[in-house]
């Protein structure tokens, strides 16, 4: 079986670029435009991991949906990538409270790297 990736992004660029090397590298991809679809794709998909952007309609949206999805009842990992330190020059990281995700990543990544950060998250060894 497949695993399952949400990739939350509203930069639809963004969402094909990630989605086509996560295809290529044989996962199923879903997406939203924001943390609502997020949100709401939750309700009825069980993701086996998300890939999150920080800015979206707010500027801190990805933080308010990572908070959300860790205190539900079926808690996803996280991976947070966004250019929110090069746009706020702001250096944010994984933190139990305000940035509760597995993994902080910065835009621009290369493929390969989200593909093997990803691996490194499904299998629970997850370091920064």
């Amino acid at each position: 079986m497949n695993k399952t990736v949400l990739v939350v992004d509203d930069d639809v660029d963004v969402q094909e670029i990630v989605g086509m090397s996560l295809k290529g590298a044989g996962y199923r991809v879903l997406t939203a435009n924001n943390g609502d679809e997020a949100l709401e794709t939750l309700e009825t998909e069980s993701p086996d991991v998300i890939i999150l952007d920080v800015m979206m309609a707010q500027p801190d949206e990805g933080f308010y949906v990572a908070q959300k999805i860790k205190a539900s009842d079926r808690p996803v990992p996280i991976i947070m990538l966004t250019s929110v330190a090069r746009a706020t020059g702001w250096d944010y990281g994984a933190d139990d409270d305000m940035v509760p995700v597995e993994s902080f990543l910065q835009k621009p990544i290369k493929p390969a790297v989200l593909l093997a950060k990803i691996e490194e998250v499904l299998s629970g060894e997850v370091g920064e």
